[in-house]
C-alpha cells in the first residue's frame, strides 16, 4: 500500500536521522579542535574571544537540537494527518 504523502514522511524521517548524525559528528569535530587550541600565549582579550566563540558555537548546537525536535513534531503531525485521510 502506498498512500499519498507517505514518501514525504519517510523523507522527513530520513532527514531527521541524517541531521542528528551530522550534528553529532560536528560537535565531536569542534570539541576536538577546541581542546587542541593552545591559549597559553594569547592575551586576555584573545582568550575572551576564544571563550566567546566556544560559547556561541555550543549555543548554536543547542538551537540545532530544537530544530530537530520541531522537525520530528512536523513528521508526527504529518503521519497523524495521513492516517486521518486514510480512514
Amino acid at each position: 500500500m502506498n498512500f499519498k504523502g507517505q514518501e514525504g514522511i519517510q523523507g522527513t524521517a530520513l532527514a531527521l536521522v541524517a541531521a542528528a548524525v551530522v550534528m553529532i559528528i560536528g560537535i565531536y569535530i569542534y570539541s576536538q579542535i577546541y581542546s587542541n587550541i593552545n591559549t597559553s600565549a594569547l592575551s586576555t582579550q584573545a582568550n575572551a574571544t576564544v571563550n566567546n566563540i566556544n560559547s556561541t558555537t555550543y549555543n548554536a548546537f543547542n538551537l540545532l537540537v530544537v530544530g530537530l525536535i520541531i522537525l520530528a513534531a512536523v513528521a508526527v503531525l504529518g503521519f497523524v494527518f495521513l492516517l486521518g485521510r486514510r480512514g
